[in-house]
């Protein structure tokens, strides 16, 4: 079950990178800056899974 939810976060960063390709080819430097967050983000939260954590949820403009 951990490898498979790893895998999801990590399926979701490589679309982040990806993004990040196509802004930095079209100029959009701020927008690759915030998938550049939000990869960096994703991919902690990779980390929290593989090491039997769970990452903080949002609800809001609060962490649970």
């Amino acid at each position: 079950m951990v490898d498979r939810v790893v895998a999801a976060w990590l399926a979701v960063v490589d679309e982040d990178i990806r993004a990040i390709r196509a802004c930095l080819v079209g100029s959009a430097v701020k927008s690759a800056a915030y998938h550049c967050q939000q990869a960096a983000e994703k991919l902690v939260k990779a980390v929290l899974v593989s090491n039997g954590r769970h990452p903080p949820q949002m609800i809001g403009n609060y962490l649970e």
